[in-house]
This record gives structure tokens, sequence and C-alpha cells, in this order.
């Protein structure tokens, strides 16, 4: 039971984005059958790309402003920048040439559709693959990954055989296999910081959940010989860019920043020093003093700097003269958890205490006094830890007491 619950807390937001998004979809799917289709074709699609163009455009202008030297944004804004251009090309070929590069009536996508699209999904891959693979993406490397959709259009050509499925399926291999990676990227930042409010592990997954949602919807749009098939990956395309604009330039820098990147020579999203750290964890086991625990522990209790939102691995270093693998190494060695979990336990002490300290405190203050993030980041930190929200914990604790 206990696992279950920390389960939901640990995919509270993508479980509720994804229900969100996926009730959505079905609803416009189901709606869309009900709009006329010369409707469709002559106003709503072509507001709909207007739409796309424009929050293109001004995401990319508001994503520059906020930079911040990350490359992880700047590949963000190239993606936004080749996105408006090739849906002002589409828009100048359809509605001011007459061009069809979009088909309304009814018949089924062919492979050379789905191929354009496979591109299009492909370019919106770029910017989480840099998120959770720092620095891997390059040209040549972009070039390999799109490989496999031309071979397979290739051989649908040649051999005369319906290959569209494996062009609709291939892009979610990578989507899956980019989940994999966000798994790792969420334990290097548990293992680095002490919140996970502004890592953006929780919008990363989002932003993923949302591809596969537009990877599966292919399905519908290949399948479907219904002319207003289209409005829903107009809308659902739409939202992604202004979704994830939106966290990105709200959100501090991701976990991989300078400071963690040049720490003792490695990178945090280095699967060589992953497993240089792994290879030497036995060892470590033997080498860790037993007098570390005593200082660390007085140390923390004494001065308290868990109450700082932005308390991270390094700073131990102020009373531990190793480097950041050891450290994490350590904690996890000698107290069984991340770094994350270590500093969230002694938050939750201090909760508790507040709480009983001073029963008329509002959440919102225990949450800022402790180190949380938000209210609601502590609200289900402390439910997860003891099974109760703070103000049910503290009327059992009344209840126990009389």
């Amino acid at each position: 039971m206990k696992t279950l619950r920390n389960l939901y807390y640990d995919y509270y937001h993508t479980i509720w984005f994804t229900l969100g998004l996926v009730i959505s979809v079905t609803l416009s799917y189901q709606l869309s059958r009900f709009i006329p289709p010369e409707l469709f074709e002559n106003t709503i699609s072509p507001m709909l790309h207007f739409c796309i163009i424009f929050v293109t455009i001004l995401s990319a202008i508001q994503v520059h402003w906020h930079i911040d030297g990350i490359r992880a944004r700047q590949v963000w804004q190239r993606v936004l920048v080749t996105w408006a251009t090739l849906e002002i090309a589409i828009y100048i070929l359809q509605y001011v040439f007459g061009i069809p590069a979009i088909i309304f009536d009814v018949q089924n996508l062919t492979s050379e559709d789905l191929m354009i699209r496979n591109l299009f999904v492909l370019l919106l891959m770029a910017y989480p693959m840099e998120v959770v693979y720092p620095r891997w993406l390059t040209f040549g490397k972009s070039t390999l990954i799109l490989l496999p959709a031309f071979i397979i259009h290739t051989a649908g050509y040649y051999l005369d055989v319906d290959l569209r499925l494996l062009l609709i399926i291939y892009p979610l291999i990578i989507v899956a296999i980019l989940f994999g990676k966000a798994v790792a990227y969420r334990k290097r930042c548990e293992e680095n910081y002490s919140s996970l409010e502004n890592t953006g592990v929780h919008w990363i997954r989002n932003y993923l959940i949302c591809l596969v949602i537009i990877g599966f919807s292919y399905f519908y749009i290949c399948f479907s010989d219904h002319p207003t098939r289209l409005f829903t990956q107009q809308w659902l395309v739409l939202f992604l860019f202004a979704y994830n604009t939106t966290q990105i330039i709200s959100r501090k820098r991701p976990w991989q920043d300078t400071t963690l990147e040049t720490q003792d020579g490695d990178s945090c999203g280095s699967d060589e020093s992953a497993g240089a750290d792994n290879a030497q964890e036995a060892t470590d086991q033997q080498m860790f003093p037993p007098e570390y625990r005593n200082i660390l522990d007085s140390w923390m209790q004494e001065n308290k700097p868990y109450l700082d939102k932005e308390f991270r691995l390094v700073d131990l270093m102020q009373v531990l003269p190793v480097n950041r693998s050891y450290l994490s190494r350590y904690i996890n060695t000698t107290y069984g958890c991340n770094f994350c979990q270590f500093v969230t336990t002694y938050r939750i002490e201090e909760a508790k205490r507040l709480l009983q300290e001073r029963q008329d405190i509002k959440v919102q203050d225990v949450a800022e006094q402790t180190g949380f993030a938000s209210a609601a980041a502590f609200t289900r930190a402390f439910t997860k830890e003891t099974g109760y929200a703070p103000t049910d914990w503290l009327r059992l604790q009344k209840l126990d007491n009389s």
C-alpha cells in the first residue's frame, strides 16, 4: 500500500497531466466529427495554422531572451524556428498557391505523408533528447536517427508493401528510449538536488507523454476517413509548443549546469562517469571513515542547511572535503537513500516540530520555513512520508496526546 502511495506521489504530475490530455484528445476526436468539412478546411484549419506560426515565432523570441547560455534552450529555439519556417511554407503552398500540402478529402494518409510527419515528430524529440542526454545530439547522430524511417519508407515503395504501421511505431520506439533516459535523469537530479521542483523532471515526462499521444493519434489520422481528422493533431502541436515554452522560461536552470558539468572534471550526463562510479562503489564502502557520519549529522542538526531551498549535494563539501561523486556514493551507502530523500527526511522532521509547536501555523508558512519549494510540494512529501496530510497528522497527534 505504501509502495502504491509513494508511486502516486512520485508521478503525481504525470498521472493527472496524462489523464487530462487523454480525456481532452478523446473528446476532441469525437467533437471534430461534428465540424462541417467546409468550415474546417476554409476557416478552422487556416486559423490553427496561423496560431501555430504565431506561437512558434513568439516562443522563439521569448526563449532567445531567456537562453542564459543553456544549450537545451538553444536547441528548443532552433526547433521553434525550424517548425515556424515549415509551417509558413505549408501555409503559403496551401492557401496562397493552392497546392494541397494538407489533405482534407476522404482518403488515408500515404507513406509519403507519414514520412513527412515522421520528420516533424523526430524534430520535436530534439529538445527532450538534449535535456536527458546532454550534448549527445549532433548533426550526424540526427541523420542516423532519421535513417530507419527512410529505410522503412524506401522498402515499402520498392517492395510494394504497406509499411505505414512501422512508420507510426518507429517514433514511439524512440520516445520509449527517451523515457528510459528520463528515469536516469530523475535519478541524477535526486542525487544532486534537494528538490525536484526546478529541475524539469515533471515537465520532461509530461512532454514525452504529449509526444506519445501525438504519436498514437497517427493511428487515427492514418486510418480514419473523416475529413476533419487533422483538427486534434493541429491543436495538440499548438499546445505542445505553448506548454513547453512556458515551462522553459518559467523554470530555473536544469540539473546539467556548469557547476555540475565541470565538477571533478566529469559530466552528470556521462554514461562513462556513471559506470566508473558503479565500479568504485564496492571499494568506497570500505573507504568511508566512520567519523564522517558524525560530522555530517552534527552539521545538519546544528546549521540546518536543508532550510535553504537551493541546498545541493556539492554544499556538503563545506564539511566533507571530498568530490561530488564520492559524496553521492557516501549518502547512498551510509544512509540507504539518495541526497534528495536524505534532505527531505530532515525537512519533514523540522515540519513536524513546527506543526506541534505552532499549531496555528499555515501550511504555506511551514513549507517556506522548512526549505520546500511550495506548499504543494511540502504536502505531497509529508503525505508520502507519513501517510497523512499535515493537518490530519497534527489532529492525530492531538488525539494521541489527549
